[in-house]
């Protein structure tokens, strides 16, 4: 592989050597090294954010510099929602720690977070501070493309490295040795440049669509409250949800009987197939059951449009799912009847969210379990403002859903083009054309 005689005038950082096969081949002209020696010779470097002894949880503000942790990672992204901010004088006094265009923050502790969670800062990020938790790489100039260091970062090799490279079992930890030493497949920065625009317009397409099921979701859940609030006391009469609703929960077939599980004929779900997604709409589960395994759960196959709620570790999780679905024992499922629509079950459950927490009790663990659950009261409009809400809902839903469906498509799309990409397997002109079916 030859030297990086086409990242700057500098000189080039020096081919290293490695022994991974996933990072010992490449096109003749992309060149090899490291993530350290790129942030050295292009003036950057890698950095630990603040320790928690200069800055404490009182010291955090309503109001001031957002103060950027491990949560705030999303899928290369820093989320600002619910971010902790600081001062203006305890932000100087870490100015040090502040975040320019084309920094790389990462997370570099916690089980799942380790290799996983990293975001590219972006203009409307610039000046906040890489909190604790974090660790800031500032690639320099002359060398890498941000955006492509973003989406190399995230190739499977890549986390896979990183992961095998954490300190500790326990908690694993990422340090600024650790990084320093990640292989870096380095390509001209032209076609850096043309990878990172390629994976970059599905995943502004992915962040786009994700937007508008906030959008979607926050109406849906306005008009909600609006049928409530506008239908009023005299119009409305409370029962119970096991009035209105058939209240179910689900189990997990043997692991050790093969034939329970496969073939896979029908889906099944668990509490984390909801927590993997950003919007209230099941589409399809990790894992599947066969006729045999689905003849061992007692809910059996409950129809599509019926509504989880993750009733245990944690409580709270809530979809409706658009398959038919076998559930194991964390949910408790409400399949809608008479009065009231499943999505008017939906909100109602997510308004009341906090009443439903309420009914939980457990030693190990807090639960809801479902003789706690078919007691808790659901107002009820009259039919007319019933089916009102239900056919603007529906349509609200119906639109969410298409967004999902495209979320996935181009988020499997962009996940088979990077590795292919990242390691010079798939030339641009392919992949574009790929890309712009796609889009």
């Amino acid at each position: 592989m030859q030297r990086l005689k086409h990242a700057s005038a500098r000189t080039s950082p020096p081919l290293r050597v490695t022994t991974d096969p996933a990072f010992s081949h490449g096109p003749s002209d992309w060149g090899l090294t490291t993530l350290g020696e790129i942030c050295r010779l292009g003036g950057g470097e890698i950095q630990t954010g603040p320790f928690g002894s200069q800055l404490h949880a009182a010291d955090y503000v309503a109001d001031g510099v957002p103060f950027i942790m491990p949560e705030n990672l999303n899928d290369g992204r820093i989320e600002p929602e619910g971010i902790a901010r600081i001062t203006v004088q305890d932000a100087d006094r870490l100015s040090r720690h502040k975040v320019r265009v084309g920094d790389i923050v990462y997370a570099r502790r916690g089980v799942r977070a380790t290799g996983e969670r990293f975001a590219l800062v972006r203009p409307p990020e610039s000046g906040w501070i890489c909190g604790s938790g974090c660790l800031r790489v500032r690639l320099g100039d002359g060398f890498v493309e941000p955006g492509f260091a973003l989406f190399y970062l995230g190739h499977p090799a890549v986390k896979a490295w990183v992961k095998r490279h954490a300190i500790g079992a326990t908690m694993p930890n990422l340090s600024t040795a650790t990084l320093q030493p990640l292989p870096f497949l380095l390509p001209p920065l032209a076609e850096q440049r043309a990878i990172a625009s390629i994976l970059g317009a599905l995943d502004d397409k992915i962040e786009l669509n994700r937007r508008m099921n906030e959008t979607l979701s926050s109406l849906a859940h306005a008009l909600y409250r609006r049928t409530v609030d506008t239908a009023g006391k005299s119009n409305m009469h409370a029962v119970a949800i096991m009035e209105v609703a058939r209240i179910a929960g689900g189990s997990t077939p043997s692991t050790g009987e093969p034939h329970f599980w496969e073939p896979g004929e029908h889906a099944w779900a668990t509490p984390k197939d909801l927590a993997e997604q950003s919007t209230p709409a099941l589409l399809r589960t990790a894992r599947s059951v066969s006729q045999a395994g689905l003849d061992q759960i007692s809910s059996g196959l409950l129809p599509a449009g019926t509504v989880l709620l993750s009733s245990r570790a944690p409580i709270g999780y809530l979809a409706i799912s658009e398959i038919p679905v076998a559930i194991n024992q964390g949910f408790i499922a409400m399949v809608a009847s008479g009065p009231v629509s499943n999505h008017y079950v939906y909100h109602w459950a997510l308004e009341n969210m906090d009443a439903i927490k309420a009914r939980s009790n457990g030693t190990t663990f807090l639960e809801v379990s479902k003789s706690n659950f078919r007691s808790l009261p659901i107002t009820v409009p009259d039919p007319s403002v019933m089916a009102e809400f239900t056919t603007h809902a529906a349509r609200l839903h119906a639109r969410l859903v298409a967004n999902e469906r495209e979320i996935q498509t181009l988020t499997a799309l962009r996940d088979t083009l990077l590795p292919k990409l990242i390691s010079g397997k798939l030339r641009i002109k392919d992949a574009e054309r790929l890309a712009e079916s796609a889009l």
